[in-house]
């Protein structure tokens, strides 16, 4: 919407004669001091002149309903070219309101967090995406197929955080994804690995891993069903999750300097943790995600 689309707020005999000129009344733009009933040629005579925009009818403010648009005035009410431009927003800014394309939550915390499944496993992940979108916490929840290609660092960089997991499927090349994976971390991406991704056999590799990014190691596969037990420590990683268990995991341990949040009951294993890696904490699960409880994954998404 644009000028004359907004409030105005004028007094009254805003195109009345002026004090000297009979009937009108006073006006924040009314007729000149000693006119008649024409123009005077001047901002505030009531009449569009040459060079003027607006004149009684200039919008004193220029706000709309939409974050996305600048409600700068260009000009203004007092020179009588005052217009609401109301261009739209492109650039990345946070607490605005709005989110522009292009941008994303790690830049513009406007912007709902998009996550991208990054696996291996064709049947699991779209159970994964699934339960993900249904909480309507997070944004776009995407898939990249991790077993038939490698993602480049363009792929992942949309993306605020992303999600490694497989069900006893191979990635592609995990040396390649790890070191991926890496560069995406290094530029501020969110990388929550779970099972099988630290798995035997099917494990990342490259350089999130020899770089010492996994909070849990790498392990061979449990089958045994565990319950998990109390919290080892406090944190919003267990936030609405409650008591869960998982029907296999794999028995990697806790890497140095890592914090194990909960343990299995009978193995021992740490079933969650997270570490320093810079500035910014990182979390690894020591599960399947389609076994997981969905709050723990939008935590572990989430946790930074």
């Amino acid at each position: 919407m644009l000028g004359n689309d907004f409030a105005i707020e004028g007094g009254a005999g805003a195109s009345g004669l002026g004090a000297g000129g009979g009937t009108g009344g006073s006006g924040a733009q009314g007729g000149g001091a000693n006119g008649g009933t024409g123009g005077s040629g001047a901002c505030g005579d009531g009449d569009l002149d040459p060079g003027e925009i607006c004149d009684g009818d200039c919008p004193l403010e220029c706000i709309d309903a939409d974050f996305c648009t600048d409600d700068h005035m260009s000009g203004s009410p007092q020179g009588c070219n005052a217009t609401c431009p109301l261009p739209v927003i492109a650039t990345c800014v946070d607490n605005d309101g709005c989110c522009p394309g292009g941008c994303y939550n790690s830049i513009d915390n406007d912007c709902t967090l998009r996550v991208l499944i990054v696996s291996a496993d064709g049947n699991g992940a779209p159970s994964i995406q699934s339960a993900l979108q249904g909480t309507g916490v997070l944004g776009a929840v995407d898939i990249f197929p991790a077993g038939s290609s490698v993602p480049s660092l363009g792929d992942l960089s949309p993306y605020d955080a992303v999600l490694v997991a497989t069900n006893y499927q191979g990635f592609y090349d995990p040396n390649a994804l790890g070191d991926t994976l890496a560069d995406y971390q290094d530029d501020g991406g969110r990388v929550v690995v779970a099972n099988g991704a630290n798995c035997t056999s099917y494990a990342l590799g490259g350089r999130f891993v020899t770089d010492g990014n996994l909070t849990i190691g790498i392990g061979a596969i449990n089958p045994t069903l565990e319950m998990v037990g109390e919290p080892a420590v406090s944190t919003p990683l267990l936030n609405g999750v409650g008591s869960f268990e998982a029907p296999r995991h794999c028995a990697g341990p806790t890497e140095p300097g890592a914090v194990a949040v909960a343990y299995y009951v009978t193995s021992g294993d740490p079933a969650l943790a997270y570490r320093w890696v810079g500035t910014r904490r990182r979390v690894d699960l020591n599960l399947f995600p389609e076994a997981a409880p969905t709050q723990l994954l939008v935590n572990a998404l989430l946790f930074q």
